[in-house]
């Protein structure tokens, strides 16, 4: 069975693709459909297919012989297994899987209920700003009262109105601003909230980004609706201090005291060996995803790194594709001693043979015929703050093109990253230095 014809195309994409090649003098498989390298001929299927299915068999493995036969899978649920959970929800379609993840998402916001209400209604276009109220006929004005501008909407409100954008702007690196204030509203909103702070390398940017967005709305309804209540807060200076706050809040003691202990930054390999991180990103908007990977010696200095995008697909798919290009590149690159790093415990889990979904997909079995060759391989989960060179280029891969973009040097802002490493990691090592100095002299100590 041709798995992904049937999987992503419609009944009249079928059809069409079919007369496609059955006007061909002679009659093509889906394997007429991978070039010489063993990767999908681009140059056949792009003017066969929409650009939405063309992304869709992106992140499927192209048909390869040595990969074991083609099987049914429920394409109903992102690890391919029937449950009666997915059956029940495509029978009736009253739940949306997709709010559910985003809900799950804004619940673990380390913030007060009210904010992740907030986060919620901003993220589904539900705050009340002019065009929401004029579009539920609440009224016949939809400028903004503050400057001016037509259409007071949520974007409008938390991000470019004069009032918002004097508050970002100090908040956000100059070589970032631009991206900041253009990306869509809905990948502005969740790309700051969930993918691991794109803009800023502030470590508590998830809080202070939804605390400032929300005193920004707090403060405009305010101005608007109660104009007699009294002289307004500085918004910066009471995020900073809600910031605190809810940090403080959050964390206990203990385990606030053992997480400025732990180790937050990349660790190098062993002597002799190299070190391989990966990382995929997927928008929650539209499935779409990237990969990327940087490879590092033991002082931590750059050897390779790359991104590409592999259309559209599920997270855990993307994390292995991740893992797959990685070991690939190494491979290629001719290093035989290897400790692979992802952030996704499930991928780790199933390359180590401690889980088995998707045990049999022909993604797993290539990765684990590389794994299998002569070198050695370590295949470890590590937490996202050790991870973050890889999540930075998985971001620029998801936003790219198919094709592989590879950097023999660390591009201008991950330098910035790896430059934060060191000092992160000096710092560490002062404060041990000191607590080793500090330590009081123990009588009954041996003698080295």
């Amino acid at each position: 069975m041709d798995f992904w014809y049937d999987y992503w195309l419609g009944k009249e994409e079928r059809l069409a693709f079919s007369c496609t090649l059955a006007s061909s003098p002679r009659p093509l498989m889906v394997a007429d459909m991978v070039n010489s390298d063993g990767e999908w001929d681009w140059q056949r299927l792009t003017p066969l297919l929409p650009k939405e299915k063309i992304e869709r068999i992106a992140s499927i493995q192209p048909p390869r012989t040595n990969l074991g036969e083609d099987q049914p899978l429920w394409r109903w649920d992102e690890k391919h297994d029937f449950t009666t959970r997915s059956a029940y929800k495509i029978i009736t379609e009253n739940e949306n899987l997709q709010d559910n993840v985003i809900w799950k998402k804004v619940w673990r916001l380390q913030v007060p209920q009210r904010i992740r209400v907030f986060t919620w209604l901003a993220i589904h276009g539900r705050l009340l700003t002019n065009t929401e109220r004029n579009r539920r006929h609440l009224t016949m004005f939809d400028r903004c009262k503050l400057c001016g501008a037509a259409n007071e909407d949520i974007e409008h409100v938390l991000r470019s109105c004069i009032a918002a954008k004097g508050i970002w702007g100090p908040l956000i690196p100059n070589k970032n601003r631009e991206e900041f204030f253009s990306i869509p509203v809905y990948d502005w909103l969740t790309r700051n909230l969930f993918d691991n702070s794109f803009f800023t390398n502030d470590e508590s940017w998830q809080i202070r980004f939804i605390i400032t967005c929300w005193l920004i709305w707090k403060q405009r309804c305010s101005l608007l609706l109660a104009p007699t209540m009294g002289v307004l807060e500085n918004i910066t200076s009471r995020c900073n201090q809600m910031v605190e706050e809810c940090q403080k809040a959050f964390i206990s003691g203990g385990e606030n005291i053992r997480r400025q202990n732990q180790a937050s930054i990349w660790i190098g390999p062993p002597s002799g060996w190299i070190k391989l991180n990966v990382d995929a990103s997927v928008s929650m908007a539209n499935n779409k995803a990237g990969i990327g990977g940087v490879l590092r010696d033991e002082q931590g200095n750059w050897i390779f790194g790359f991104a590409r995008s592999i259309g559209r697909c599920s997270v855990i798919l993307a994390e292995l594709w991740a893992i797959h290009d990685g070991l690939l590149h190494t491979w290629n690159l001719n290093y035989r001693n290897v400790i692979l790093e992802s952030d996704c415990l499930e991928a780790v889990q199933i390359i180590n043979y401690k889980s088995k979904i998707l045990a049999n997909s022909a993604l797993i079995t290539s990765i684990r015929k590389m794994i299998n060759k002569e070198w050695r391989v370590e295949v470890n989960h590590i937490g996202r703050d050790k991870n973050r060179i890889a999540d930075r280029l998985a971001l620029r891969g998801r936003d790219g093109e198919l094709s592989t973009v590879s950097f023999t040097q660390a591009p201008r802002d991950i330098a910035s990253l790896i430059e934060d490493e060191g000092n992160m990691h000096d710092s560490q090592l002062v404060t041990a230095n000191r607590r080793m100095m500090e330590r009081p002299f123990d009588p009954g100590g041996e003698i080295n």
